[in-house]
């Protein structure tokens, strides 16, 4: 039902640090955390793709309307989603690099020079 380490927890009466110790000296609860923490994000996932199509239903069937802000922070904190992008330089180059793109140039129209330079007609500048 979509219940995280936090919900477990309070249900047994103990810590998740207690959950988290107890997974560290036991190798097959610590299997069964992970499996757990995976049906936590399927259940997530369902729960969002019913309600994009008006699908999203109680245990009794009556439906459920899911807010869509509660539904990013939910998925952003106990699945650990993010929208960020990470990008790594797997150089060997230590120096930095800066990389600047516009979308045209400030009245709206795309500079020539910076045309013939782009393949896609953007200016995508990168100085090293």
């Amino acid at each position: 039902m979509g219940n995280d380490i936090r919900q477990i927890a309070r249900a047994w009466g103990i810590d998740r640090s207690s959950i988290y110790e107890w997974a560290k000296k036991h190798k097959e609860f610590s299997h069964t955390i992970k499996k757990g923490q995976e049906l936590c994000e399927a259940w997530y996932i369902d729960l969002g793709k019913a309600a994009m199509v008006g699908k999203a239903r109680e245990k009794n069937g009556n439906p459920i309307k899911v807010d869509l802000g509660w539904y990013v922070w939910m998925t952003k904190n106990i699945c650990r989603w993010t929208d960020k992008v990470e990008q790594k330089n797997y150089s060997n180059n230590k120096e930095s690099i800066t990389c600047t793109i516009k979308w045209g140039d400030e009245d709206g129209s795309d500079s020539k020079d910076e045309e013939k330079n782009s393949p896609s007609k953007k200016n995508r500048t990168i100085k090293k």
